[in-house]
Protein backbone atom coordinates (compact mmCIF):
# COMPACT_ATOMS: atom_id res chain seq x y z
CA UNK A 1 0.00 0.00 0.00
CA UNK A 2 1.21 3.66 -0.79
CA UNK A 3 -0.16 5.86 1.38
CA UNK A 4 -0.10 9.89 1.31
CA UNK A 5 1.44 11.25 4.14
CA UNK A 6 2.40 14.87 4.68
CA UNK A 7 6.55 15.35 4.75
CA UNK A 8 6.73 16.29 8.30
CA UNK A 9 5.38 12.19 9.41
CA UNK A 10 8.08 10.29 7.20
CA UNK A 11 10.96 10.24 9.97
CA UNK A 12 7.67 8.70 12.28
CA UNK A 13 6.87 5.17 9.84
CA UNK A 14 10.94 4.94 8.99
CA UNK A 15 13.04 5.35 12.31
CA UNK A 16 12.40 3.74 15.64
CA UNK A 17 12.27 5.83 18.94
CA UNK A 18 10.93 5.74 22.03
CA UNK A 19 8.77 8.53 22.15
CA UNK A 20 7.17 9.97 19.24
CA UNK A 21 5.12 13.45 19.76
CA UNK A 22 3.14 15.49 17.23
CA UNK A 23 2.06 18.71 18.70
CA UNK A 24 0.09 22.16 17.24
CA UNK A 25 -2.42 23.63 15.41
CA UNK A 26 -5.84 21.96 14.25
CA UNK A 27 -6.00 20.77 10.68
CA UNK A 28 -2.49 19.45 10.55
CA UNK A 29 -3.45 15.71 10.69
CA UNK A 30 -1.50 14.67 13.53
CA UNK A 31 -4.46 12.70 14.12
CA UNK A 32 -5.11 11.10 10.90
CA UNK A 33 -1.63 9.95 10.60
CA UNK A 34 -1.33 8.78 13.58
CA UNK A 35 -4.05 6.17 13.05
CA UNK A 36 -3.17 5.60 9.45
CA UNK A 37 0.39 4.40 10.81
CA UNK A 38 -1.69 2.22 13.86
CA UNK A 39 -3.34 0.67 10.92
CA UNK A 40 -1.05 -0.32 8.79
CA UNK A 41 1.52 -1.78 11.86
CA UNK A 42 -1.66 -3.75 12.62
CA UNK A 43 -1.48 -5.38 9.26
CA UNK A 44 2.56 -6.06 9.63
CA UNK A 45 2.81 -7.68 12.78
CA UNK A 46 0.60 -9.29 15.45
CA UNK A 47 0.49 -6.79 18.42
CA UNK A 48 -1.57 -5.08 20.80
CA UNK A 49 -2.23 -1.43 20.55
CA UNK A 50 -3.22 1.01 23.34
CA UNK A 51 -5.08 3.84 22.62
CA UNK A 52 -5.73 6.36 25.20
CA UNK A 53 -6.29 9.31 26.81
CA UNK A 54 -6.69 10.92 30.12
CA UNK A 55 -10.65 10.75 30.71
CA UNK A 56 -13.08 8.18 28.73
CA UNK A 57 -16.28 8.40 29.64
CA UNK A 58 -17.27 6.17 26.93
CA UNK A 59 -16.21 4.39 23.50
CA UNK A 60 -17.02 7.48 21.83
CA UNK A 61 -14.61 10.08 23.69
CA UNK A 62 -11.91 7.54 23.15
CA UNK A 63 -9.88 7.65 19.57
CA UNK A 64 -11.93 4.54 18.27
CA UNK A 65 -13.60 6.16 15.53
CA UNK A 66 -10.12 7.49 14.45
CA UNK A 67 -8.83 4.00 14.17
CA UNK A 68 -11.77 2.57 12.19
CA UNK A 69 -11.94 5.53 9.66
CA UNK A 70 -8.31 5.50 8.72
CA UNK A 71 -8.67 1.60 8.30
CA UNK A 72 -11.99 2.87 5.48
CA UNK A 73 -9.70 5.45 4.16
CA UNK A 74 -7.62 2.45 3.07
CA UNK A 75 -9.69 -0.02 2.09
CA UNK A 76 -8.84 -2.23 4.28
CA UNK A 77 -12.06 -2.08 6.80
CA UNK A 78 -12.93 -5.56 6.10
CA UNK A 79 -9.39 -6.78 7.57
CA UNK A 80 -10.78 -5.53 11.05
CA UNK A 81 -13.27 -6.48 13.65
CA UNK A 82 -14.84 -3.28 14.61
CA UNK A 83 -16.34 -4.55 18.36
CA UNK A 84 -18.19 -2.74 20.87
CA UNK A 85 -15.04 -1.47 22.45
CA UNK A 86 -11.75 -2.62 20.78
CA UNK A 87 -10.62 -3.24 17.31
CA UNK A 88 -9.41 -6.69 16.03
CA UNK A 89 -7.58 -7.24 12.92
CA UNK A 90 -8.41 -10.52 11.06
CA UNK A 91 -4.76 -11.06 9.00
CA UNK A 92 -2.39 -10.80 12.12
CA UNK A 93 -4.74 -11.21 15.07
CA UNK A 94 -3.81 -7.19 16.46
CA UNK A 95 -5.44 -6.17 18.90
CA UNK A 96 -6.76 -1.91 19.89
CA UNK A 97 -7.75 -1.64 23.44
CA UNK A 98 -9.06 2.34 23.59
CA UNK A 99 -9.11 3.31 28.00
CA UNK A 100 -8.83 6.22 29.59
CA UNK A 101 -5.78 7.23 32.01
CA UNK A 102 -7.56 8.67 34.71
CA UNK A 103 -10.56 6.59 34.89
CA UNK A 104 -8.59 3.09 34.91
CA UNK A 105 -5.75 2.53 36.83
CA UNK A 106 -6.85 -0.70 37.72
CA UNK A 107 -6.75 -2.04 33.92
CA UNK A 108 -3.54 0.50 33.23
CA UNK A 109 -1.73 -1.91 35.74
CA UNK A 110 -2.11 -5.11 34.46
CA UNK A 111 -2.15 -4.49 31.19
CA UNK A 112 0.45 -6.98 29.14
CA UNK A 113 2.46 -7.11 26.00
CA UNK A 114 1.59 -3.43 25.04
CA UNK A 115 3.90 -2.46 22.22
CA UNK A 116 2.23 0.40 20.91
CA UNK A 117 0.91 3.14 22.43
CA UNK A 118 -0.93 6.49 21.33
CA UNK A 119 -2.21 8.81 23.62
CA UNK A 120 -4.56 11.59 22.08
CA UNK A 121 -5.38 15.09 23.30
CA UNK A 122 -1.93 14.74 25.30
CA UNK A 123 -2.42 17.98 26.57
CA UNK A 124 -4.81 16.91 29.27
CA UNK A 125 -2.30 14.17 30.69
CA UNK A 126 -0.99 14.42 34.14
CA UNK A 127 1.91 13.75 36.03
CA UNK A 128 0.55 10.94 37.68
CA UNK A 129 -1.13 8.46 34.57
CA UNK A 130 2.24 9.11 32.63
CA UNK A 131 4.24 7.55 35.41
CA UNK A 132 1.95 5.30 35.89
CA UNK A 133 1.59 4.21 32.06
CA UNK A 134 5.38 4.09 30.94
CA UNK A 135 6.37 1.22 33.25
CA UNK A 136 3.51 -1.23 31.96
CA UNK A 137 5.14 -0.63 28.45
CA UNK A 138 8.17 -2.44 28.24
CA UNK A 139 8.16 -5.27 25.18
CA UNK A 140 11.18 -4.88 22.80
CA UNK A 141 11.23 -2.03 20.68
CA UNK A 142 7.56 -0.34 22.37
CA UNK A 143 6.62 2.84 21.42
CA UNK A 144 4.79 5.82 23.24
CA UNK A 145 3.25 8.20 20.91
CA UNK A 146 2.06 11.44 21.83
CA UNK A 147 -0.35 13.79 19.87
CA UNK A 148 -1.84 17.18 21.26
CA UNK A 149 -2.69 21.07 20.75
CA UNK A 150 -0.45 22.76 23.08
CA UNK A 151 -1.99 25.09 26.24
CA UNK A 152 1.23 25.95 28.36
CA UNK A 153 4.69 25.51 28.53
CA UNK A 154 3.89 24.02 32.33
CA UNK A 155 1.71 20.72 30.64
CA UNK A 156 3.42 17.41 32.24
CA UNK A 157 3.25 15.78 28.53
CA UNK A 158 5.80 19.52 27.26
CA UNK A 159 8.13 18.75 30.30
CA UNK A 160 8.10 15.10 29.70
CA UNK A 161 9.55 15.22 26.10
CA UNK A 162 11.81 18.12 27.17
CA UNK A 163 13.12 15.90 29.52
CA UNK A 164 13.75 12.86 27.61
CA UNK A 165 14.59 14.32 24.24
CA UNK A 166 17.71 11.31 23.78
CA UNK A 167 14.82 9.26 23.30
CA UNK A 168 12.83 11.20 21.47
CA UNK A 169 11.05 12.62 17.85
CA UNK A 170 9.21 15.54 18.43
CA UNK A 171 7.69 17.81 15.66
CA UNK A 172 5.32 20.85 16.14
CA UNK A 173 2.87 21.13 12.83
CA UNK A 174 0.18 22.87 11.52
CA UNK A 175 -2.10 23.39 8.94
CA UNK A 176 0.54 24.67 6.62
CA UNK A 177 2.25 21.35 6.94
CA UNK A 178 -0.26 19.51 5.68
CA UNK A 179 -0.83 19.30 2.03
CA UNK A 180 -4.19 17.69 2.17
CA UNK A 181 -6.14 20.13 4.12
CA UNK A 182 -9.20 20.16 3.13
CA UNK A 183 -11.17 23.49 2.54
CA UNK A 184 -13.97 22.78 4.94
CA UNK A 185 -11.47 23.76 7.48
CA UNK A 186 -10.22 26.51 5.61
CA UNK A 187 -13.73 28.47 6.24
CA UNK A 188 -13.62 27.28 9.97
CA UNK A 189 -9.90 28.68 10.17
CA UNK A 190 -11.30 31.93 7.98
CA UNK A 191 -13.93 31.97 10.83
CA UNK A 192 -11.89 31.73 14.11
CA UNK A 193 -9.16 34.04 12.51
CA UNK A 194 -11.93 36.43 11.92
CA UNK A 195 -14.41 35.91 15.25
CA UNK A 196 -11.82 34.85 17.84
CA UNK A 197 -8.26 36.77 17.02
CA UNK A 198 -6.93 36.26 20.47
CA UNK A 199 -7.88 32.56 20.55
CA UNK A 200 -6.55 31.64 17.09
CA UNK A 201 -2.68 31.60 17.46
CA UNK A 202 -3.54 28.93 20.05
CA UNK A 203 -5.80 26.80 17.96
CA UNK A 204 -4.98 27.15 14.29
CA UNK A 205 -0.74 27.45 14.98
CA UNK A 206 0.04 25.79 18.11
CA UNK A 207 0.91 28.26 20.14
CA UNK A 208 0.73 28.51 24.08
CA UNK A 209 -2.35 30.21 25.46
CA UNK A 210 -2.41 33.42 27.30
CA UNK A 211 -2.16 33.65 30.72
CA UNK A 212 -5.50 32.76 32.25
CA UNK A 213 -5.75 36.43 33.34
CA UNK A 214 -9.32 38.82 32.67
CA UNK A 215 -10.00 40.47 29.70
CA UNK A 216 -11.78 43.36 28.49
CA UNK A 217 -15.07 42.02 26.94
CA UNK A 218 -15.87 44.80 24.23
CA UNK A 219 -13.33 48.03 24.35
CA UNK A 220 -15.03 51.46 24.90
CA UNK A 221 -14.11 52.77 21.21
CA UNK A 222 -16.03 49.21 19.80
CA UNK A 223 -19.38 49.84 21.93
CA UNK A 224 -18.79 53.21 20.99
CA UNK A 225 -18.83 52.81 17.06
CA UNK A 226 -21.99 51.20 17.52
CA UNK A 227 -23.43 54.92 18.49
CA UNK A 228 -25.67 56.33 15.77
CA UNK A 229 -24.20 53.42 13.17
CA UNK A 230 -28.12 52.19 12.91
CA UNK A 231 -28.35 55.50 10.42
CA UNK A 232 -25.04 55.27 8.33
CA UNK A 233 -25.94 51.67 7.39
CA UNK A 234 -29.62 52.42 6.55
CA UNK A 235 -30.49 49.83 8.89
CA UNK A 236 -34.42 48.63 8.94
CA UNK A 237 -35.69 45.99 11.58
CA UNK A 238 -37.35 43.30 9.73
CA UNK A 239 -38.73 42.09 12.88
CA UNK A 240 -42.11 42.78 13.95
CA UNK A 241 -42.03 42.97 17.84
CA UNK A 242 -39.44 44.53 20.16
CA UNK A 243 -38.29 43.00 23.00
CA UNK A 244 -37.27 43.76 26.68
CA UNK A 245 -34.48 42.78 29.10
CA UNK A 246 -34.70 43.82 32.79
CA UNK A 247 -32.44 43.88 35.68
CA UNK A 248 -33.89 44.19 38.92
CA UNK A 249 -31.92 45.82 41.64
CA UNK A 250 -30.00 43.99 45.02
CA UNK A 251 -31.24 46.90 46.89
CA UNK A 252 -28.69 49.43 48.26
CA UNK A 253 -27.45 52.24 45.26
CA UNK A 254 -28.15 49.51 42.84
CA UNK A 255 -30.94 50.62 40.73
CA UNK A 256 -33.48 48.91 38.33
CA UNK A 257 -32.43 48.92 34.41
CA UNK A 258 -34.55 47.38 31.33
CA UNK A 259 -33.56 48.02 27.62
CA UNK A 260 -36.00 47.79 24.59
CA UNK A 261 -34.80 46.70 21.64
CA UNK A 262 -36.04 46.29 17.97
CA UNK A 263 -33.86 43.90 15.57
CA UNK A 264 -30.48 45.10 16.12
CA UNK A 265 -31.45 48.48 17.43
CA UNK A 266 -32.17 49.54 20.72
CA UNK A 267 -34.79 51.93 21.20
CA UNK A 268 -34.59 52.39 24.71
CA UNK A 269 -32.28 52.34 27.96
CA UNK A 270 -32.92 53.30 31.26
CA UNK A 271 -32.79 52.79 35.19
CA UNK A 272 -35.47 53.63 37.34
CA UNK A 273 -36.00 54.85 40.88
CA UNK A 274 -38.38 51.74 42.34
CA UNK A 275 -37.71 49.90 45.89
CA UNK A 276 -39.33 46.88 45.06
CA UNK A 277 -40.92 44.53 42.90
CA UNK A 278 -44.46 46.08 42.86
CA UNK A 279 -43.50 49.40 41.90
CA UNK A 280 -40.93 47.92 39.07
CA UNK A 281 -43.77 45.76 37.67
CA UNK A 282 -45.95 49.29 37.98
CA UNK A 283 -43.00 51.47 36.06
CA UNK A 284 -42.48 48.49 33.64
CA UNK A 285 -46.06 47.07 32.33
CA UNK A 286 -47.53 50.46 31.23
CA UNK A 287 -43.97 51.25 29.23
CA UNK A 288 -44.84 47.75 27.56
CA UNK A 289 -48.10 49.43 25.99
CA UNK A 290 -45.86 52.02 24.33
CA UNK A 291 -43.82 49.08 22.01
CA UNK A 292 -45.18 45.96 20.24
CA UNK A 293 -43.56 44.29 22.77
CA UNK A 294 -43.45 40.53 22.76
CA UNK A 295 -41.26 39.32 24.94
CA UNK A 296 -39.44 40.45 28.66
CA UNK A 297 -36.20 38.42 29.98
CA UNK A 298 -36.06 39.37 33.55
CA UNK A 299 -33.03 38.78 35.84
CA UNK A 300 -34.71 35.77 38.67
CA UNK A 301 -32.42 35.79 40.83
CA UNK A 302 -32.51 36.55 44.35
CA UNK A 303 -34.80 39.85 44.37
CA UNK A 304 -35.25 38.90 40.74
CA UNK A 305 -37.96 36.11 42.59
CA UNK A 306 -40.08 39.15 43.31
CA UNK A 307 -40.85 40.25 40.22
CA UNK A 308 -42.06 37.02 39.02
CA UNK A 309 -44.52 36.47 41.44
CA UNK A 310 -45.71 39.92 40.10
CA UNK A 311 -46.08 39.10 36.37
CA UNK A 312 -47.49 36.04 37.34
CA UNK A 313 -50.63 38.19 39.11
CA UNK A 314 -50.75 40.63 36.33
CA UNK A 315 -51.06 37.61 33.71
CA UNK A 316 -54.06 36.14 35.87
CA UNK A 317 -55.53 39.58 35.60
CA UNK A 318 -55.01 39.56 31.60
CA UNK A 319 -52.92 43.14 32.05
CA UNK A 320 -49.18 41.93 31.24
CA UNK A 321 -49.19 43.14 27.90
CA UNK A 322 -45.42 40.69 26.69
CA UNK A 323 -44.56 37.26 27.45
CA UNK A 324 -42.14 37.30 30.38
CA UNK A 325 -39.43 34.94 30.84
CA UNK A 326 -36.80 34.49 33.59
CA UNK A 327 -33.62 34.50 32.76
CA UNK A 328 -31.00 32.58 35.01
CA UNK A 329 -27.15 34.33 35.06
CA UNK A 330 -25.66 31.23 36.70
CA UNK A 331 -27.97 29.04 35.03
CA UNK A 332 -27.00 25.79 32.78
CA UNK A 333 -25.23 26.83 28.89
CA UNK A 334 -28.13 26.63 26.34
CA UNK A 335 -28.19 24.84 23.17
CA UNK A 336 -25.35 22.55 24.62
CA UNK A 337 -24.70 20.62 21.94
CA UNK A 338 -24.84 22.86 19.15
CA UNK A 339 -21.57 23.77 17.70
CA UNK A 340 -20.61 27.60 18.51
CA UNK A 341 -17.45 26.98 16.06
CA UNK A 342 -14.91 24.82 14.40
CA UNK A 343 -16.51 21.94 16.15
CA UNK A 344 -16.56 23.34 19.50
CA UNK A 345 -19.65 23.02 21.03
CA UNK A 346 -21.53 25.58 23.57
CA UNK A 347 -21.43 23.66 26.48
CA UNK A 348 -17.25 23.05 25.48
CA UNK A 349 -16.83 26.85 25.08
CA UNK A 350 -18.99 28.74 27.84
CA UNK A 351 -19.56 28.20 31.41
CA UNK A 352 -22.74 29.49 32.31
CA UNK A 353 -25.61 31.53 30.30
CA UNK A 354 -24.89 34.93 30.99
CA UNK A 355 -20.85 33.79 29.57
CA UNK A 356 -23.24 32.90 26.35
CA UNK A 357 -25.26 36.08 26.84
CA UNK A 358 -22.46 38.90 26.96
CA UNK A 359 -20.55 36.85 24.01
CA UNK A 360 -23.44 37.09 21.98
CA UNK A 361 -22.96 41.18 22.66
CA UNK A 362 -19.18 40.92 22.02
CA UNK A 363 -20.37 39.84 18.55
CA UNK A 364 -22.74 41.55 17.51
CA UNK A 365 -20.35 44.79 17.91
CA UNK A 366 -18.32 42.63 15.91
CA UNK A 367 -20.35 42.95 13.35
CA UNK A 368 -21.05 46.18 13.85
CA UNK A 369 -17.38 46.97 13.48
CA UNK A 370 -17.16 45.07 10.09
CA UNK A 371 -20.44 46.67 8.12
CA UNK A 372 -18.92 50.24 9.12
CA UNK A 373 -15.69 49.17 7.86
CA UNK A 374 -17.62 47.73 4.52
CA UNK A 375 -17.69 44.33 5.16
CA UNK A 376 -20.90 42.64 4.23
CA UNK A 377 -22.78 41.53 7.43
CA UNK A 378 -26.60 41.02 8.34
CA UNK A 379 -27.19 43.87 9.75
CA UNK A 380 -29.75 41.99 12.03
CA UNK A 381 -26.81 40.06 13.83
CA UNK A 382 -25.82 43.99 14.78
CA UNK A 383 -25.83 45.98 17.74
CA UNK A 384 -26.81 49.71 17.44
CA UNK A 385 -27.18 52.13 19.77
CA UNK A 386 -29.02 55.27 19.64
CA UNK A 387 -27.06 58.90 19.48
CA UNK A 388 -28.73 59.25 23.09
CA UNK A 389 -27.70 56.51 24.68
CA UNK A 390 -26.61 56.80 28.64
CA UNK A 391 -22.78 56.87 28.58
CA UNK A 392 -23.80 54.71 31.83
CA UNK A 393 -24.43 52.03 29.37
CA UNK A 394 -21.25 52.12 27.43
CA UNK A 395 -18.88 52.57 30.81
CA UNK A 396 -20.65 49.68 32.25
CA UNK A 397 -19.97 47.21 29.09
CA UNK A 398 -16.29 48.19 28.96
CA UNK A 399 -15.69 47.41 32.51
CA UNK A 400 -17.10 43.90 31.82
CA UNK A 401 -13.80 41.07 31.69
CA UNK A 402 -13.48 37.52 30.65
CA UNK A 403 -11.36 34.36 31.02
CA UNK A 404 -11.34 30.55 31.46
CA UNK A 405 -11.85 28.75 34.38
CA UNK A 406 -9.65 25.54 35.32
CA UNK A 407 -12.18 23.91 32.72
CA UNK A 408 -11.35 26.40 30.08
CA UNK A 409 -14.60 27.06 29.07
CA UNK A 410 -15.55 30.92 29.17
CA UNK A 411 -16.81 32.93 32.24
CA UNK A 412 -17.49 36.85 32.36
CA UNK A 413 -16.33 39.14 35.16
CA UNK A 414 -19.04 41.69 35.72
CA UNK A 415 -18.17 43.33 38.45
CA UNK A 416 -14.35 43.61 38.67
CA UNK A 417 -12.73 44.74 42.06
CA UNK A 418 -14.11 48.41 42.51
CA UNK A 419 -16.81 48.29 39.42
CA UNK A 420 -20.34 48.73 40.42
CA UNK A 421 -23.26 45.95 39.18
CA UNK A 422 -23.62 46.87 35.58
CA UNK A 423 -27.72 47.08 35.56
CA UNK A 424 -28.03 48.57 32.21
CA UNK A 425 -25.29 46.21 30.72
CA UNK A 426 -27.56 43.00 32.56
CA UNK A 427 -30.35 44.54 30.85
CA UNK A 428 -29.18 44.88 27.40
CA UNK A 429 -27.45 41.34 27.34
CA UNK A 430 -30.94 39.59 28.13
CA UNK A 431 -33.29 41.69 25.77
CA UNK A 432 -31.18 39.95 22.97
CA UNK A 433 -31.73 36.67 25.42
CA UNK A 434 -33.18 34.63 22.40
CA UNK A 435 -30.37 34.46 20.34
CA UNK A 436 -28.90 31.77 23.21
CA UNK A 437 -31.87 30.18 23.43
CA UNK A 438 -30.57 27.17 20.87
CA UNK A 439 -27.29 27.45 21.58
CA UNK A 440 -24.73 30.74 19.88
CA UNK A 441 -23.33 30.36 16.30
CA UNK A 442 -19.83 32.43 15.95
CA UNK A 443 -21.33 34.46 13.11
Amino acid sequence: MRLKFPAYFKPYNEKFYRLKGLKGGRGSAKTTCMAQRFILLALQERAKFLCCREIQKSIKDSNYASIRKAAEKIGMASAFSFLFDRVKCKITGSDFLFHGLHTNVEKILSLEGVKYVWIEQAESVSEESIKLLTPTIREDDSEIAATWNPRYPTDYIEKYFNANKSIALLDHVNYSDNPFFPKSLEIDRNSCEENLPEDYPNVWLGGYRQANVARTLISYNDIRACVGAAKKLNYVPRERFCYMGLDVADGGADRPAFVIRHGSNVLRASETNDKDAYEIASTIIPIAYDYPLARCHYDVTGVGAGIKTEFIRAAKNKKLPFFAEPFLFGGKVQGKDRVYAHKVTNAEFFSRANAQGYWNLRLRVANTKRALAGAKVNLDRCLFLPERIPEKLLQEINQIEYERDRRDKIIVIKAPEGCPSPNIADALMMSYALDIKKGLVAY
